[in-house]
Order: structure tokens, then C-alpha cells, then sequence
């Protein structure tokens, strides 16, 4: 079995962009997938609303480790853009 190298995580409501936001903490890449631009964009808002809620938490510090994490969330539009990724 081929190691996994980016995870794709179909639908960006709230429990895809919560599942989003787990996997990216555990270091992979993540692809965020919807149907429409305006969703993917509300669920990389929701992902940098609950970073934020983690920082004051105290959860997470701000910094660099937040930043990657949100770095590793790509937005996509459209499943067949996503086909080819081991693990949707």
C-alpha cells in the first residue's frame, strides 16, 4: 500500500470542513470539495472561525503551526477535479 499523500474530503458544510480541519492538523494535504465556489469559500470561513475560537480556547497559539494547517486546506470546486486522489 502506497503511502497517502492528500486526502480529498467531499463537501465543505460543516462537518466536511470539521473533518478538513482534523486532517490537516495530523500533517496531510487536504482537498475541501463542493459544487459551488461559494461554499468551499464558507467552509475555509468556518475552518478560520473555529482556529480562531481554538486560539482563544487556548487550544492552538497563533503562529506559524496555524498557519500551515490552514495552508494545507485547498479549496476545489467540483468532484471531478479530485477523481484521481486514493482517499475521498
Amino acid at each position: 500500500m502506497k503511502p497517502i499523500e492528500t486526502v480529498a474530503i467531499i463537501g465543505a458544510g460543516n462537518m466536511g470542513s470539521g473533518i478538513a480541519q482534523k486532517t490537516a492538523q495530523e500533517q496531510f494535504p487536504v482537498q475541501m470539495v463542493d459544487r459551488e465556489q461559494q461554499w468551499v469559500e464558507r467552509g475555509q470561513k468556518t475552518i478560520a472561525t473555529l482556529l480562531g475560537e481554538a486560539v482563544e480556547r487556548r487550544i492552538f497559539s497563533k503562529g506559524p503551526n496555524l498557519e500551515e494547517i490552514q495552508n494545507r486546506i485547498t479549496g476545489v470546486v467540483g468532484v471531478e477535479n479530485v477523481a484521481h486522489e486514493p482517499i475521498l
